[in-house]
This record gives C-alpha cells, structure tokens and sequence, in this order.
C-alpha cells in the first residue's frame, strides 16, 4: 500500500468528494463540517500507520506532506493522526503509530509555512502536541516561536503552553504581538 505515490492524493480526493456530497459549499468554506463523521477514517489511520511503521514520511513529496497535513487537519476531533488531545509528557505524538521526532518536526515545519485556511486546524494540534516532549530543543523552540506568529489566536495559544510547559522562559508577548 505504501508503494502508492499518489494514495495521499487519493485520499484527499475521496475526503473532498464525500464533503461535496454531504455538505453546501458556504458549509464547506467556513468549515462547518462534521469531519469526525467521515465514514473513512479507518482508511486513513491504516494507510498512515504503514507509513509510520515503514518509516516512509521522510520520503514524502512536499505535495504528499501536505496531503497529510489536509488530512491531520481533519482529522482535529478525532485526534488519532497527531495525538494532541492528550499531551502528556512522553506520551505518543500519534495514536496510529510510531511517529519519530524528527518527522514530526519536519511535518511541522512544514505545516508552519502553510498559509491555507483548512490547515490551521493541523497546525495547533503540532503546536499544543509540542508539549509532549521532554525538553526543549533548539529546532522545537524555533517551530514554536513560527507558531507563535501564525494569524491563528487558537494555534498561537497552543505554541505559547508548549514553550512555557517546556520550561521557556523568555518574552512571548513580544512574539505574538508581531503576529496579531
């Protein structure tokens, strides 16, 4: 299954066209969907936790990260993608599998740099899951501090409890103010 270059893309697609069909367009753009109900999830999860267990998602295109990342998005309620619901210390960064460290941050350096309304749900799931780790890093902090500019309050919010959970002691008002 993970041989398939172009099953993120699918996946995508399929999620889409099940919008359409159930959902008006002004629902879809002001994101007033239920995406919890999508009867595919399953789908999704089994496909992601191959990836996960093949260590395949530094592999990735950066048009299938950002595939991923749509589906992460969507995938906010549930939280089994990015295991943010729960950010304990050392707890799982995915509930679907294992996801290393440095894919996560590559994911989330990725999704910090995305400017398109469907993504914002994904980028505060990064953020506040960002609160799983141990200690702060150097590359953790700077994925933070871009968090901490985004236009988004909610995902702001999430980034700034992630440095302070993480022992960040330095100005974050300074670092949204410029984001507002």
């Amino acid at each position: 299954m993970v041989g398939k270059p172009l099953l993120l893309s699918k996946l995508v697609t399929q999620y889409k066209e099940w919008l359409t069909a159930t959902y008006s367009p002004p629902d879809i753009e002001a994101l007033r969907i239920d995406a919890a109900g999508y009867p595919a999830w399953t789908e999704i999860e089994r496909y992601v936790a191959q990836l996960l267990a093949q260590q395949q998602l530094a592999s990735l295109s950066h048009a299938d990260q950002v595939n991923l990342l749509y589906l992460i998005a969507r995938n906010w309620d549930i939280g089994s993608l990015i295991g943010w619901l729960s950010p304990t210390p050392g707890s799982p960064l995915s509930n679907v599998g294992d996801l290393a460290v440095t894919d996560f941050l590559r994911l989330a350096t990725t999704v910090v740099t995305l400017k398109h309304p469907a993504l914002t749900d994904a980028k505060y799931q990064f953020a506040a899951a960002c609160r799983k780790f141990s200690a702060l890093t150097k590359e953790l902090e700077t994925v933070l501090h871009a968090f901490c500019q985004d236009p988004d309050a909610y995902t702001r919010s999430q980034a700034e409890q992630s440095l302070r959970a993480l022992g960040y002691v330095g100005p974050l008002s300074a670092v949204t103010e410029e984001g507002q």
